[in-house]
């Protein structure tokens, strides 16, 4: 299985790289540079194999986190709007350098509302809302076009006390469910299967903010990707607290 380095983010084994450079290689013989995300996702011959599309998942994180440019990731959130919500996005005219803890970025168009995007969410997995999120959602940076970094890992792992600091920097529900979509769209995986993302860029009118993973059995209709509320209290009182964590985002 694959395993984790200390920010988190998942690595490939040896073996799992073995087999799909074998893979590769006996296909196309172009190696690694050769091979796109998305082409390996979708290669021929590997889809009923569950062991190698595990491995092909996982390489596909190092190969994004290891491009160097934020530009290059930029390319995979071209093709993922045309796809997912049908329109043409386009690349800002600069864009620096990937950062070693912030791989993975996040394009917001202000075409879409959270409403909208969480109905894409339902469309493409089991997915559950406390309500209609265009009502309660407040964030000035929903209305915009915009960039952002986040760190490259499956698990939210950054800590933060929202009692003392209520509104504390962290993604929206809007930038948590785009990034839900991407992510699915080219691995085929879910974020925060073990934790909690707290949306702490959002707030309702009475200060709530939100949560967002994957998470679920079969007593309650098997595993849903779920925005409910957080509030105050909640992550005070509430179970299983020390899973609850925010994801730092960095303008770009």
């Amino acid at each position: 299985m694959s395993s984790q380095d200390k920010t988190g983010r998942v690595l490939p084994e040896p073996q799992q790289v073995s087999e799909v450079l074998t893979m590769v290689m006996g296909k196309v013989g172009k190696g690694l540079k050769g091979l796109e995300v998305r082409t390996a996702k979708y290669w021929p011959g590997h889809g009923n194999n569950p062991r190698l599309q595990k491995a092909v998942n996982a390489l596909c994180q190092v190969l994004l986190a290891g491009s160097g440019s934020y530009k290059d990731l930029f390319a995979t959130w071209e093709e993922f709007y045309r796809e997912v919500f049908g329109f043409t996005i386009r690349q800002p005219k600069i864009f620096p350098e990937a950062g070693s803890e912030f791989g993975w970025i996040v394009f917001s168009s202000g075409r879409l509302t959270p409403q909208a995007v969480f109905e894409v969410c339902e469309k493409r997995f089991p997915s559950y809302s406390c309500e209609n999120l265009d009502s309660p959602c407040v964030s000035v940076r929903d209305l915009r076009t915009y960039v952002i970094a986040v760190r490259d890992i499956v698990e939210a792992n950054e800590t933060r006390d929202l009692t003392l600091r209520p509104h504390a920097d962290g993604m929206t529900v809007k930038e948590r469910m785009l990034l839900e979509l991407w992510y699915h769209w080219l691995t085929g995986e879910h974020l925060d299967n073990s934790s909690l993302t707290i949306c702490s860029g959002s707030r309702t009118e009475k200060g709530q903010t939100f949560r967002a993973g994957w998470h679920g059995n079969a007593e309650l209709g098997g595993p849903k990707f779920k925005i409910a509320f957080a509030d105050v209290l909640c992550v005070r009182y509430g179970p299983d607290r020390s899973q609850w964590r925010v994801r730092d985002v960095v303008p770009l």
